[in-house]
């Protein structure tokens, strides 16, 4: 599963009352010889968020210069709900299921949005 025991855990505290904005940063190292078929398939997601995600301000894809295979996500939405309606949709599920055999590690970060 995308979000292991830990992470969710995590999340249930993020998550707990939380009104203002909320962002989530993720770094993806992907395999090598995936690389390009991985930033199709989430660029394609990216689209599919900022169109049927009325919660979602920002999806952003990040190719870093110093990390050769690594893929970076910035997201921002309107409160920890938004961003709990945003993992359960069909295209979130269709994306972690043809993305997982691309991936070697990933790290999240969410965060609250200061303004």
């Amino acid at each position: 599963m995308f979000i292991n025991r830990k992470v969710n855990f995590g999340l249930s505290l993020f998550l707990k009352g939380k009104k203002m904005p909320v962002a989530l940063f993720v770094e993806f190292e992907i395999k090598p010889q995936l690389k390009a078929a991985f930033v199709k398939r989430v660029c394609e997601h990216r689209n599919n968020v900022l169109s049927k995600e009325k919660y979602c301000q920002q999806f952003d894809v990040l190719i870093p210069e110093e990390k050769e295979n690594s893929i970076c996500l910035y997201e921002v939405y309107n409160n920890a709900e938004g961003f709990k309606k945003h993992t359960e949709t069909p295209h979130m599920k269709s994306y972690r299921r043809d993305t997982q055999d691309m991936i070697v590690s990933r790290s999240r970060l969410f965060s609250t949005v200061v303004k």
